[in-house]
């Protein structure tokens, strides 16, 4: 049986800081990845018992990462960049291959706390998306991936609160729909709004 633990992060300076990812392959062989110091997204591989490869990079620059399998059983990273960029990389044939999935065209913005769904063959994909000239206001963004055609929606801006580890969660009903619960600051008090993802839109955030 694999599975990927859950990358944790910390706030600290107000950038997220990546903490180290172990994840499980098919064939029970451990994966590392973590960002370093210098801001680069590394890994290494444990196929034998505390014998660990020799550190790789994948990419510089980078403020936050998520790691899991995609619908046909492959290592994925998504992962975004100090230059506004979205990036995504999938384990092929023993290296990895890269593409950019979402672009601002103001780099002046900062993308945070990736999560990343796949219900069918449509990835979800979730960030909080900052100005870092204005850091008081960020955007919840969910991003659709699908062969047809990406979508992007803003679903709601909110206050950047840098006392909170993560602003949002994401949901999978049981019939495979998709909701939110973020919070929201309205007159000095701290709310959870609640919104659903239903043809192909997401309704009006209610408290």
């Amino acid at each position: 049986h694999s599975f990927p633990t859950r990358r944790s992060s910390d706030l600290m300076s107000n950038m997220e800081i990546c903490s180290p990812c172990l994840f499980y392959d098919n064939d029970e062989h451990i994966w590392m990845f973590y960002v370093n110091d210098s801001k680069e997204l590394m890994y290494s591989i444990m196929y034998d018992e505390n014998k660990w490869t020799k550190e790789n990079k994948i990419d510089n620059e980078v403020l936050d990462f998520t790691v899991s399998f995609d619908m046909d059983n492959k290592i994925y990273i998504a992962y975004s960049v100090k230059t506004s960029n979205l990036k995504y990389c999938v384990w092929e044939k023993n290296k990895w291959f890269g593409k950019t999935i979402y672009s601002f065209e103001n780099e002046e913005y900062e993308m945070t706390e990736l999560n990343v769904v796949t219900i069918g063959k449509l990835m979800h994909i979730f960030f909080i998306s900052k100005n870092i000239i204005n850091e008081f206001q960020c955007s919840l963004i969910h991003l659709c991936l699908d062969n047809d055609g990406n979508s992007f929606n803003t679903i709601d801006t909110i206050p950047f609160l840098k006392e909170v580890l993560c602003h949002y969660q994401v949901q999978i009903s049981q019939n495979g729909s998709l909701s939110l619960l973020f919070i929201n600051h309205k007159k000095n008090e701290a709310v959870l709004n609640f919104t659903e993802y239903k043809n192909n839109k997401w309704s009006i955030p209610k408290r």
